[in-house]
Protein backbone atom coordinates (compact mmCIF):
# COMPACT_ATOMS: atom_id res chain seq x y z
CA UNK A 1 0.00 0.00 0.00
CA UNK A 2 1.47 3.28 -1.07
CA UNK A 3 1.28 5.96 2.03
CA UNK A 4 1.31 9.68 2.34
CA UNK A 5 2.91 11.44 5.28
CA UNK A 6 1.15 13.90 6.87
CA UNK A 7 0.68 16.17 9.94
CA UNK A 8 1.80 17.01 12.63
CA UNK A 9 -1.92 17.31 14.45
CA UNK A 10 -2.29 19.36 17.21
CA UNK A 11 -0.55 18.08 20.29
CA UNK A 12 2.01 15.95 18.08
CA UNK A 13 5.36 16.24 17.88
CA UNK A 14 7.31 17.63 14.54
CA UNK A 15 8.65 14.67 14.43
CA UNK A 16 5.13 12.52 14.57
CA UNK A 17 3.40 12.03 11.36
CA UNK A 18 0.49 10.60 10.39
CA UNK A 19 0.61 7.99 7.21
CA UNK A 20 -2.61 8.42 5.32
CA UNK A 21 -2.90 5.55 2.31
CA UNK A 22 -2.90 6.94 -1.15
CA UNK A 23 -6.14 5.57 -1.81
CA UNK A 24 -7.77 7.54 0.82
CA UNK A 25 -6.06 10.65 -0.27
CA UNK A 26 -7.25 9.91 -4.06
CA UNK A 27 -10.57 9.73 -2.60
CA UNK A 28 -10.35 13.08 -1.09
CA UNK A 29 -8.88 14.06 -4.15
CA UNK A 30 -12.09 12.41 -6.06
CA UNK A 31 -14.34 14.23 -3.71
CA UNK A 32 -12.98 17.56 -3.42
CA UNK A 33 -13.25 17.67 -7.41
CA UNK A 34 -16.94 17.09 -7.32
CA UNK A 35 -17.40 20.13 -5.24
CA UNK A 36 -14.85 22.13 -6.58
CA UNK A 37 -16.58 25.31 -7.96
CA UNK A 38 -18.46 26.68 -5.44
CA UNK A 39 -20.56 30.27 -5.60
CA UNK A 40 -22.79 32.34 -3.60
CA UNK A 41 -24.22 35.96 -3.52
CA UNK A 42 -24.50 38.13 -0.24
CA UNK A 43 -26.10 41.52 -0.72
CA UNK A 44 -26.12 41.43 -3.83
CA UNK A 45 -22.36 40.70 -3.95
CA UNK A 46 -21.98 37.36 -5.93
CA UNK A 47 -18.84 35.08 -4.93
CA UNK A 48 -17.04 32.43 -7.22
CA UNK A 49 -14.46 30.23 -6.14
CA UNK A 50 -12.17 27.22 -7.60
CA UNK A 51 -12.21 25.70 -4.08
CA UNK A 52 -9.49 23.30 -5.41
CA UNK A 53 -7.39 26.46 -6.05
CA UNK A 54 -7.99 27.92 -2.42
CA UNK A 55 -6.94 24.68 -0.94
CA UNK A 56 -3.37 23.83 -2.95
CA UNK A 57 0.04 24.39 -1.95
CA UNK A 58 2.09 25.08 -4.41
CA UNK A 59 5.76 22.99 -3.48
CA UNK A 60 8.03 25.14 -5.06
CA UNK A 61 6.11 28.32 -3.43
CA UNK A 62 6.00 27.24 -0.04
CA UNK A 63 6.40 30.68 1.24
CA UNK A 64 4.08 32.28 -0.48
CA UNK A 65 1.26 29.97 0.34
CA UNK A 66 2.46 30.07 4.30
CA UNK A 67 1.46 34.66 3.49
CA UNK A 68 -1.33 33.87 2.14
CA UNK A 69 -2.67 31.44 4.94
CA UNK A 70 -4.34 33.62 7.13
CA UNK A 71 -5.79 35.65 5.29
CA UNK A 72 -7.14 32.88 3.37
CA UNK A 73 -8.22 31.76 6.90
CA UNK A 74 -9.93 35.21 7.91
CA UNK A 75 -11.62 35.55 4.71
CA UNK A 76 -13.46 32.57 4.52
CA UNK A 77 -14.36 33.03 8.35
CA UNK A 78 -15.43 36.27 7.16
CA UNK A 79 -17.69 34.63 4.37
CA UNK A 80 -19.41 32.07 6.62
CA UNK A 81 -20.33 34.58 9.39
CA UNK A 82 -22.00 36.38 6.64
CA UNK A 83 -23.37 33.23 6.01
CA UNK A 84 -24.83 32.23 9.38
CA UNK A 85 -26.13 35.74 9.15
CA UNK A 86 -28.04 35.05 6.00
CA UNK A 87 -29.38 31.54 7.25
CA UNK A 88 -30.43 32.86 10.65
CA UNK A 89 -32.73 35.59 9.14
CA UNK A 90 -34.31 33.47 6.60
CA UNK A 91 -34.62 31.45 9.03
CA UNK A 92 -36.62 33.98 10.64
CA UNK A 93 -38.28 34.49 7.56
CA UNK A 94 -39.57 30.91 7.19
CA UNK A 95 -40.79 30.99 10.97
CA UNK A 96 -43.01 33.97 10.46
CA UNK A 97 -43.78 32.69 7.04
CA UNK A 98 -45.39 29.48 8.61
CA UNK A 99 -47.12 31.67 11.47
CA UNK A 100 -48.85 34.24 9.12
CA UNK A 101 -50.14 31.21 6.93
CA UNK A 102 -51.70 29.05 9.77
CA UNK A 103 -53.16 32.52 10.87
CA UNK A 104 -54.27 33.11 8.04
CA UNK A 105 -56.21 29.73 7.73
CA UNK A 106 -57.22 29.77 11.06
CA UNK A 107 -58.90 33.09 10.85
CA UNK A 108 -60.66 32.23 7.16
CA UNK A 109 -58.75 34.47 5.20
CA UNK A 110 -57.14 31.68 3.04
CA UNK A 111 -59.87 28.68 2.33
CA UNK A 112 -58.32 25.21 2.90
CA UNK A 113 -58.98 22.15 -0.02
CA UNK A 114 -61.11 20.60 2.51
CA UNK A 115 -64.53 21.37 4.26
CA UNK A 116 -64.90 20.64 8.37
CA UNK A 117 -63.29 22.13 11.55
CA UNK A 118 -59.59 22.57 10.69
CA UNK A 119 -57.33 20.29 13.95
CA UNK A 120 -53.78 22.03 14.26
CA UNK A 121 -52.65 18.95 12.16
CA UNK A 122 -54.36 19.41 9.31
CA UNK A 123 -53.29 23.80 9.46
CA UNK A 124 -49.89 22.26 10.05
CA UNK A 125 -50.56 20.15 6.82
CA UNK A 126 -51.33 23.08 4.80
CA UNK A 127 -49.00 25.20 5.84
CA UNK A 128 -46.24 22.49 4.92
CA UNK A 129 -47.82 22.06 1.20
CA UNK A 130 -47.93 25.83 0.97
CA UNK A 131 -46.05 27.04 -2.34
CA UNK A 132 -44.79 30.20 -0.82
CA UNK A 133 -43.26 28.16 2.24
CA UNK A 134 -41.88 25.73 0.37
CA UNK A 135 -39.79 27.63 -1.92
CA UNK A 136 -38.44 29.86 1.39
CA UNK A 137 -37.67 26.94 2.57
CA UNK A 138 -35.55 25.58 -0.09
CA UNK A 139 -34.09 28.84 -0.13
CA UNK A 140 -32.62 27.56 3.74
CA UNK A 141 -31.90 24.66 2.75
CA UNK A 142 -29.51 26.05 -0.18
CA UNK A 143 -28.19 28.68 2.45
CA UNK A 144 -27.28 25.60 4.94
CA UNK A 145 -25.65 24.51 2.07
CA UNK A 146 -23.63 26.78 1.09
CA UNK A 147 -22.57 27.48 4.71
CA UNK A 148 -21.93 23.96 5.45
CA UNK A 149 -19.35 24.23 2.18
CA UNK A 150 -17.69 27.51 3.44
CA UNK A 151 -16.87 25.63 7.16
CA UNK A 152 -15.51 22.68 4.74
CA UNK A 153 -13.29 25.06 3.39
CA UNK A 154 -12.26 26.35 6.56
CA UNK A 155 -11.50 22.68 7.90
CA UNK A 156 -9.91 22.10 4.72
CA UNK A 157 -7.66 25.17 5.43
CA UNK A 158 -6.69 24.12 8.59
CA UNK A 159 -5.26 20.65 6.83
CA UNK A 160 -3.29 23.23 4.31
CA UNK A 161 -1.87 24.41 7.77
CA UNK A 162 -0.94 21.35 9.00
CA UNK A 163 0.76 20.15 5.69
CA UNK A 164 2.29 23.46 5.12
CA UNK A 165 4.16 23.07 8.94
CA UNK A 166 5.30 19.32 7.62
CA UNK A 167 6.68 19.98 4.17
CA UNK A 168 8.30 23.23 5.86
CA UNK A 169 10.00 20.67 8.51
CA UNK A 170 10.82 17.84 5.63
CA UNK A 171 12.90 20.81 3.92
CA UNK A 172 14.23 21.64 6.80
CA UNK A 173 15.27 18.38 6.78
CA UNK A 174 16.01 18.41 3.51
CA UNK A 175 18.92 20.92 3.53
CA UNK A 176 20.18 19.90 6.85
CA UNK A 177 20.61 16.53 4.98
CA UNK A 178 22.43 18.23 2.48
CA UNK A 179 25.02 20.71 4.29
CA UNK A 180 22.88 23.85 3.17
CA UNK A 181 22.29 26.12 6.18
CA UNK A 182 18.67 27.16 7.44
Amino acid sequence: MSVIKVGPKAGMLPSDRLEVSRTDYEEFLTILNSVRFFETTINGQTYKFDLLKQVFIDPHALTDSYMEQASLVAWWSSLASRLRTEYQKQKLRVKRLRAQIALEYRAGIRKPPISGKLTNDAVEALVDTTREVQIEEDTLLQLEEKLETVKGVIEALRHRREMLISMGIEKREEMRATGMSV
